[in-house]
């Protein structure tokens, strides 16, 4: 809607430029739609910039994992290296899933606690939403309801459990 009334605003504008007679009535209609111009553009940039009308929502799961190999008897948490080894890509099983998942790193954080009763992973989702009607109706046509704004890995391994990086694994396997 902010495109539409951004839209008819500059129509309006352009109209009483070319066809209304120099006046007092030129001078209000013009003044009034170019501030309705700056007003539509700056709620633009502030949607896109600082999410403006929106508000986070979180929804947190939690699941039982398993061993990321399949080799009974073992409890493994995998993870992949990536660029210098600051980052970290991690490969888990969960017990509703029978394949190997793993975490994204784009606007994604990574956590681990040792000692836990029972090994578990705790997945928080934050995703950007209308915080009302008007927002919505203003800012639909963008497309941002439900953006994803961050999500957050917190792995609860027991000590038992071993952190291992997927080179050393496949090393363990060939041996």
């Amino acid at each position: 809607m902010i495109i539409v009334i951004l839209t008819l605003t500059v129509l309006l504008f352009s109209y009483s430029m070319v066809f209304l007679k120099r006046g007092l009535r030129r001078q209000i209609i013009n003044a009034l739609s170019l501030v309705a111009i700056v007003a539509s553009i700056g709620l633009i940039a502030a949607n896109d910039n600082n999410y403006l009308g929106m508000k986070k929502v979180s929804q947190t799961q939690t699941y039982t994992l398993k061993s990321s190999v399949a080799t009974p008897g073992t409890s493994l948490l995998l993870y992949h290296k990536l660029g210098t080894g600051n980052e970290r890509i991690y490969l888990y099983r969960t017990t509703s899933a029978t394949k190997l998942q793993k975490t994204t790193l784009a606007d994604s954080r990574v956590s681990l606690q040792r000692n836990a009763q029972q090994p578990q992973l705790k997945v928080r989702t934050t995703r950007w939403v209308y915080q009302n009607k008007l927002a919505q109706a203003l800012f639909s046509i963008t497309g941002e309801n439900g953006q994803l704004a961050n999500r957050q890995y917190q792995f609860n391994l027991p000590a038992n459990w071993q952190l291992l990086d997927t080179a050393a694994a496949a090393k363990m396997q060939q041996k």
